[in-house]
This record gives C-alpha cells, sequence and structure tokens, in this order.
C-alpha cells in the first residue's frame, strides 16, 4: 500500500475520518464503458437513446455486492449512518495480473484502462450507497500497478462536516458629535472636582 496521503481541506483541517473501512474487491478491475446508442420506434417515428452497457451495469452490481457484504459486518450505529451524507476520500489501488515478461509485482501499470474509467465505475457503483453524491468526495489518490492478487482495494475515509466558525461583527460605536463631546468633558470636569471636595474634606 502506498504511503498516507496528508490532507488538507477548508472545513476539516487536522480532523480525523470518522469512519474508515477497507472495501476489497477480488476480481480484474472492470473500468466503465461510453453510454451505447439505440434507435427506437415510437409513436411518430423513431427516436435515439443512449443506455448503459450491460457489464457496466453487472460490474456495478459486484461492486455493490461486496460493499453490502462489508455493510453487514458493522455494528448498527455505524450501518445505518449510510449513504454517507459529508465527505469523502479515497484511496484506491487497482492491481491486475502480472505478464509473464518484463515485469514484477508492484511495478505501475501504463496503458488500458483508463484511471479515469476505472475510478468511474467506481464511483458510479457506490453513488447512493456508500455517499450521496459524487460531489461529496473531496481527495483521492489512485493507482495501477500489477500484483499477484487481482483486484481493485479501495480506502475510504468518511468524515464528519465541520463548519467555520461564524465570527461576530463588531458593533461600530456611534461617533460623537461636537456638541456631546462638549458635554461629556464638563461633565467629567465638575465629576473631577466634586471628588478632589470630597477627599479635601476627608
Amino acid at each position: 500500500m502506498s504511503k498516507p496521503v496528508k490532507w488538507q481541506h477548508e472545513n476539516i483541517v487536522n480532523v480525523e475520518p470518522a469512519l474508515t473501512y477497507e472495501l476489497v474487491i477480488p476480481h480484474t478491475p472492470k473500468a466503465q464503458a461510453r453510454p451505447r446508442a439505440a434507435v427506437v420506434r415510437c409513436t411518430g417515428g423513431v427516436r435515439a437513446t443512449m443506455y448503459k452497457p450491460r457489464e457496466n451495469m453487472m460490474a456495478e452490481e459486484e461492486v455493490r455486492r461486496y460493499w453490502e457484504d462489508l455493510i453487514e459486518t458493522l455494528p448498527p450505529e455505524e450501518a445505518t449512518r449510510f449513504p454517507w451524507e459529508g465527505p469523502v476520500k479515497m484511496v484506491v489501488r487497482y492491481v491486475f495480473q502480472i505478464p509473464k515478461t518484463n515485469y514484477w509485482e508492484g511495478r505501475e501499470k501504463e496503458g488500458k484502462p483508463d484511471m479515469d474509467n476505472l475510478q468511474k465505475m467506481l464511483q458510479d457503483a457506490l453513488n447512493k450507497y456508500a455517499w450521496l453524491d459524487d460531489s461529496q468526495i473531496i481527495g483521492k489518490h489512485t493507482e495501477k500497478m500489477y500484483g499477484v492478487s487481482e483486484g481493485t482495494y479501495a480506502t475510504l475515509e468518511f468524515y464528519e462536516r465541520v463548519e467555520k466558525p461564524v465570527k461576530k461583527k463588531r458593533v461600530a460605536r456611534p461617533r460623537e458629535t461636537n456638541a456631546e463631546r462638549s458635554r461629556r468633558i464638563r461633565k467629567e470636569k465638575r465629576e473631577a472636582r466634586l471628588l478632589a471636595i470630597v477627599e479635601g474634606a476627608e
């Protein structure tokens, strides 16, 4: 596993995750394929429609199945908090089978499948299950490499939302007019004379 990433964020600086889980999908990582187009007959003619390929739906269902298996192992007070409502971070390794020549365990994998499509598959599958919306993901670190044990290895960190404290507005003191200033000075002098008389009498 790569070194842990040090995160900094406006709303959760130096805050430890509330919950952290290791999600393992022990199969060859699948990338999200592009939606496909089809022509559908309808009233008044035909129209084009887009649909998700069957292999995409099957791969997403597989990811959700492993997530649901993980949720079943949690205590009820944790399991009922999902889908999560706060910020989420993730560290993901996509491990592929080592080719027969000139490769070794831990070597980075170049080429297909694209990292973005691998990540999109994982995020689409867990959307509405692990979190409410992808917009909650505030940080991620991903790697593709070769290894003995193929699979997707994801460390998911779930944070409580900590908002910045609201600063109290300073109340501006009303400016003193010249007449008010003169009255205040006369009053202070009068009080000072009375105090001097009292102290002298004592």
